[in-house]
């Protein structure tokens, strides 16, 4: 089994800007009631391992999350794409051209200094092989990451074509799951169940 959990919340995530592997906005103040129902949750397992983005707010996360585990790693190609010129930036702020030319190819499209879906897909590689055997595994494994990277990493794991992977979404309150080879997602302030997707 695998979980993976995004950040938590932050400033410019509040403020709509892409923040990618270059940004490191703080952590907004905790969500106590999320905290607590995630809790509840994972209070008593003892996950194999917890891989850890080595971006500030994931490792910041991962601290307020405490999850029990026999290994704790930090995990580089787990970071989030870059977003190189467009760190920092809301949408609007973007020259207008350059979004429909990223519109056209959102796959392929790597912002100057930054980084493709494309690209990301093959850095995840290792870690996608790594992780195959707990796709049916009853051993679990947290990753505490990003969304971008978390949703191209289940996309890589499910072998789902790149379309379904570009329009997933995982909010700061959402946790995807995969349990025997079946991907599942709760919102942890709106869900009181799994979702089979």
């Amino acid at each position: 089994m695998i979980i993976f959990f995004r950040h938590g919340k932050t400033v410019w995530n509040l403020e709509k800007r892409l923040q990618g592997r270059e940004g490191n906005s703080d952590l907004l103040p905790v969500d106590t009631e999320l905290i607590k129902n995630i809790h509840s949750e994972y209070m008593n397992v003892c996950f194999e391992k917890v891989l850890i983005s080595p971006s500030k707010r994931a490792q910041d996360y991962s601290k307020i999350l405490n999850l029990k585990s026999n290994k704790t790693i930090t995990v580089p190609e787990l970071d989030e794409i870059s977003f190189g010129i467009f760190s920092g930036c809301r949408l609007d702020e973007i020259d207008k051209d350059l979004i429909a030319e990223r519109n056209r190819n959102k796959w392929n499209f790597r912002p100057e200094k930054g980084e493709s879906y494309s690209d990301l897909y093959e850095r995840l590689k290792n870690i996608s092989d790594e992780l195959n055997p707990y796709l049916y595994n009853s051993a679990a494994v947290a990753i505490i990451g990003h969304e971008t990277t978390n949703k191209v990493l289940i996309g890589r794991l499910m072998n789902f074509k790149k379309e379904i992977i570009l329009n997933m979404k995982q909010s700061n309150e959402t946790i995807y799951k995969i349990c025997h080879g079946i991907l599942y997602k709760k919102n942890y302030k709106e869900d009181k169940q799994w979702e089979k997707l």
